[in-house]
Protein backbone atom coordinates (compact mmCIF):
# COMPACT_ATOMS: atom_id res chain seq x y z
CA UNK A 1 0.00 0.00 0.00
CA UNK A 2 1.03 3.52 -0.68
CA UNK A 3 0.75 4.90 2.71
CA UNK A 4 3.74 2.15 3.66
CA UNK A 5 6.57 3.34 1.98
CA UNK A 6 8.11 6.70 1.96
CA UNK A 7 6.22 9.72 0.96
CA UNK A 8 6.11 10.52 -2.96
CA UNK A 9 5.55 14.59 -3.71
CA UNK A 10 5.85 15.64 -7.35
CA UNK A 11 3.95 17.15 -10.12
CA UNK A 12 2.38 15.48 -12.95
CA UNK A 13 1.48 16.54 -16.98
CA UNK A 14 -0.93 14.55 -18.83
CA UNK A 15 -3.85 13.84 -21.08
CA UNK A 16 -7.17 13.07 -19.95
CA UNK A 17 -8.93 10.70 -22.00
CA UNK A 18 -12.74 10.29 -23.30
CA UNK A 19 -15.35 9.04 -20.94
CA UNK A 20 -14.82 5.25 -20.61
CA UNK A 21 -18.27 4.14 -21.03
CA UNK A 22 -18.03 0.84 -18.61
CA UNK A 23 -16.52 2.29 -15.99
CA UNK A 24 -17.82 5.75 -16.50
CA UNK A 25 -14.37 7.34 -15.93
CA UNK A 26 -11.38 8.84 -17.76
CA UNK A 27 -8.11 8.06 -17.32
CA UNK A 28 -5.22 10.25 -17.39
CA UNK A 29 -1.76 9.13 -18.90
CA UNK A 30 1.03 11.25 -17.85
CA UNK A 31 4.37 11.55 -16.56
CA UNK A 32 5.28 12.93 -13.19
CA UNK A 33 8.85 14.52 -11.39
CA UNK A 34 8.29 12.66 -8.24
CA UNK A 35 10.78 13.48 -5.09
CA UNK A 36 11.42 10.26 -2.38
CA UNK A 37 13.11 10.35 0.43
CA UNK A 38 16.26 12.12 -1.22
CA UNK A 39 15.50 10.30 -4.64
CA UNK A 40 13.98 12.45 -7.52
CA UNK A 41 13.17 10.43 -11.20
CA UNK A 42 10.59 10.62 -14.08
CA UNK A 43 8.29 8.42 -14.00
CA UNK A 44 4.79 7.68 -15.78
CA UNK A 45 1.54 7.62 -14.16
CA UNK A 46 -1.58 6.68 -15.07
CA UNK A 47 -5.13 8.18 -12.83
CA UNK A 48 -8.63 6.60 -13.24
CA UNK A 49 -10.70 9.61 -12.14
CA UNK A 50 -14.56 10.40 -12.18
CA UNK A 51 -17.73 10.96 -9.84
CA UNK A 52 -15.66 12.84 -7.18
CA UNK A 53 -12.54 10.15 -7.31
CA UNK A 54 -9.65 8.79 -8.36
CA UNK A 55 -6.99 5.94 -8.25
CA UNK A 56 -3.56 5.85 -8.82
CA UNK A 57 -2.40 2.74 -10.92
CA UNK A 58 0.23 0.76 -9.63
CA UNK A 59 2.57 -1.50 -10.90
CA UNK A 60 6.17 -2.79 -12.55
CA UNK A 61 8.23 -0.15 -13.38
CA UNK A 62 11.24 -0.28 -16.06
CA UNK A 63 13.43 2.38 -16.53
CA UNK A 64 14.34 2.98 -20.30
CA UNK A 65 17.11 4.88 -22.41
CA UNK A 66 16.25 8.32 -21.32
CA UNK A 67 16.49 7.27 -17.35
CA UNK A 68 12.67 7.61 -16.91
CA UNK A 69 10.38 4.90 -15.42
CA UNK A 70 7.27 3.48 -17.53
CA UNK A 71 4.90 0.49 -16.38
CA UNK A 72 6.78 -2.68 -17.65
CA UNK A 73 2.89 -3.98 -18.51
CA UNK A 74 0.03 -1.75 -18.45
CA UNK A 75 -2.24 -4.35 -18.75
CA UNK A 76 -0.86 -5.87 -15.39
CA UNK A 77 -1.62 -2.51 -13.36
CA UNK A 78 -3.66 -2.61 -9.91
CA UNK A 79 -5.51 0.90 -9.19
CA UNK A 80 -6.33 2.01 -5.53
CA UNK A 81 -6.62 3.04 -3.11
CA UNK A 82 -9.49 5.36 -3.89
CA UNK A 83 -8.86 8.83 -3.44
CA UNK A 84 -12.10 11.20 -2.54
CA UNK A 85 -12.91 14.71 -3.82
CA UNK A 86 -11.99 16.80 -0.85
CA UNK A 87 -12.98 21.09 -1.86
CA UNK A 88 -9.96 23.12 -1.48
CA UNK A 89 -11.49 25.56 1.28
CA UNK A 90 -11.04 22.51 4.06
CA UNK A 91 -7.01 22.10 3.11
CA UNK A 92 -4.67 23.29 5.42
CA UNK A 93 -2.33 26.34 2.99
CA UNK A 94 0.64 25.05 5.67
CA UNK A 95 0.55 21.11 4.05
CA UNK A 96 -1.07 21.67 0.45
CA UNK A 97 1.58 21.89 -2.05
CA UNK A 98 0.98 24.82 -5.20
Amino acid sequence: MPAQGLAKKGSFLGVAGPVDQMKMARSVLGMADTISGDITKKEEIIVDFGDGSAAIGFGEMIKIDDGSYVYKDKAKIKYGPTLSQVDCERLDPMTTLR
